[in-house]
């Protein structure tokens, strides 16, 4: 099983670290955040476009299509309780007809981060 931790650092940011990687997390300056870094809905957002675009890159590679001007966009909307709606749109010059932009899109419903929210995972939050 992977492994990270997130690590309180001051105000209301965090650290997160996971392998040799660390990654700020905090809130915008209106939540009295000190906007170090990206929040916590932020990543998950992440997380999917990065996903979408590590797999439409397999496909490329795969296909043999360039993947030069790759572009994966996300914008999503959420209330007090949770993230309401997300919309990812990848931009892929090189997937010239229709063939090759549904099997784009079809690698891009693969990844593991949209399989994951797709399909709940088991989830246990507990007190240590």
């Amino acid at each position: 099983m992977e492994e990270l931790k997130v690590k309180f650092r001051k105000g209301r940011s965090f650290e997160a670290s996971i392998r040799q990687h660390r990654l700020p997390v905090d809130l915008p300056l209106g939540l009295k955040g000190s906007d170090t870094g990206p929040t916590p809905p932020d990543y998950l957002v992440l997380s999917l476009a990065s996903c979408v675009g590590m797999y439409v890159l397999f496909f490329c590679e795969r296909s043999g299509l360039s993947p030069e001007g790759l572009e994966v966009q996300a914008e999503y909307a959420k209330d007090q309780e949770r993230i309401t709606s997300i919309a990812v749109s990848v931009r892929l010059p090189s997937a010239e007809t229709e063939e090759r932009r549904r099997e784009a899109l079809g690698w891009a419903e693969k990844c593991l981060i949209h399989r994951t929210l797709c399909e709940r995972p088991d989830l246990k939050i507990s007190l240590r």
